[in-house]
């Protein structure tokens, strides 16, 4: 197979479980023997999000077999559009001329008319977009479609808490694909209520790599960061509000007002400074009393490979999190047999079984969060069993290699049932 992916962003420019999905999935598909070549929307400049990565990333690369090539948002017309559409009034000027579906399609840029003209010549078998949180990438998807005539793949990744998930145009876009990727059940009835006849949809799921995980050292972040055997409760995400990280913090009042020896870990990057989800994240740590704030330690930034150490060092896990589509965050917790807390949201409830693996609590709730954080904390023995009924169900169902045999299988299935309806003489207008 020939499968040509779009993305806004790839590696080493990794922001978030769908830059980590769309790397380990081609690494793989490309080690199977599969040509993977992936268009990367958002250019070879470090993005304005957290990535971890400073350096401008080459134009065009193969990286573990898989060929990247990045593109810079230019042209005259389309830097004259985005200016545009920053103006006040705009909106309601443009509304004169197209659907508002069509103009937030445009503003959720960048419509890059070069990856298009590019996608062309690589003559791919089949398409797919992957991240819809960037309107244009599915629509430039659909028109690579159109003008190949091949199968287009949807991995969507909605936050279904989150409004761009419910808009009009995400609904278009489903119904432009042949064959939508769910990454839960959640998501796939989501998906299905808004699309009532469409019925392609494939729940393939996240996974972990286990063998990252075998030479974790959680004792040695301990050390570092001056742990000893005090009782820790980590998050490991970017700093970002909706990821629960605010509200988690504001529940370690209630748990320290209990027992001042906990520590909160939070690993993960900060937005830019100067941003609406920085001065959140700020402004929560500012809230906190000097006794508080000592309590609390914040690695900004770190190697991937120290991940499953820092997962290791953790008594419990915490992300009460609505920006979700699935939260592989759980899955790396769980393959150190920690205990996680989750939201009780549609995605993080097919994920998280309340009480058997976890616990799930109202992410709007500090009060409701400390309470499962004490509990975990004061039944060492329950933590356990949770912990370890985490870590059997992502073994069993949860792995990079189980999700490729998957995607594999339905990329396949999709490729030949195109070709046949393509030498049918009743072949169907495509969507």
């Amino acid at each position: 197979m020939r499968i040509l992916l779009l993305s806004a962003y790839y590696y080493p420019d990794v922001l978030g479980g769908a830059e980590t999905y769309l790397q380990q999935v081609s690494e793989r598909l490309a080690r199977r023997g599969h040509e993977i070549i992936v268009l990367v929307t958002h250019g070879s400049i470090p993005s304005r999000f957290p990535a971890g990565n400073h350096l401008k990333l080459a134009k065009t690369e193969v990286v573990n077999l898989v060929t990247v090539k990045r593109f810079e948002p230019e042209g005259h017309f389309l830097r004259w559009l985005n200016g545009l559409l920053r103006l006040r009034g705009s909106y309601r000027f443009l509304r004169m001329f197209m659907p508002l579906e069509q103009i937030e399609m445009l503003s959720g840029g960048p419509l890059n008319l070069r990856t298009i003209a590019d996608a062309l010549r690589y003559k791919a078998d089949i398409v797919t977009v992957i991240n819809w949180s960037f309107s244009s990438i599915g629509y430039q998807g659909y028109l690579i479609k159109r003008l190949m005539n091949v199968p287009l793949v949807g991995i969507p990744l909605l936050h279904t808490e989150e409004e761009w998930s419910r808009s009009a145009l995400r609904g278009d876009m489903l119904a432009k694909c042949d064959v939508i990727l769910a990454i839960t059940d959640h998501e796939k009835r989501f998906i299905e209520a808004r699309v009532p006849h469409y019925r392609g949809v494939h729940v393939v799921g996240p996974g972990v790599d286990p063998q990252s995980f075998s030479e974790r050292d959680g004792v040695q972040v301990r050390r570092r960061y001056g742990l000893g055997d005090v009782p820790v409760v980590g998050y490991v995400g970017r700093m970002q509000p909706t990821k629960g990280v605010v509200t988690l913090i504001a529940a370690m009042r209630s748990v320290w007002a209990s027992d001042g020896r906990v520590r909160l870990l939070l690993a993960g990057r900060r937005f830019p400074p100067g941003t609406q989800q920085d001065r959140e994240f700020q402004g929560a740590l500012a809230g906190l009393s000097s006794g508080e704030r000592a309590r609390v330690i914040h690695v900004d930034g770190f190697d991937d490979k120290e991940k499953p150490s820092i997962f290791d060092a953790m008594d419990v896990f915490a992300m009460p999190s609505i920006a979700e589509s699935f939260g592989i965050a759980y899955l790396e917790a769980w393959m150190c047999r920690k205990p996680v807390i989750g939201s009780r949201i549609g995605s993080t409830q097919c994920v998280v079984e309340d009480g058997v693996d976890g616990v799930l609590v109202d992410p709007n709730d500090p009060r409701e969060i400390a309470e499962a954080i004490l509990e975990l904390l004061a039944d060492r023995e329950r933590a356990q069993r949770m912990g370890q009924e985490g870590y059997e169900k992502t073994l069993s169902g949860f792995t990079w290699d189980k999700v490729t045999d998957k995607v594999e299988q339905i990329f396949l299935n999709l490729i030949a049932s195109s070709e046949q309806e393509r030498h049918s003489p009743f072949t169907p207008f495509p969507r």
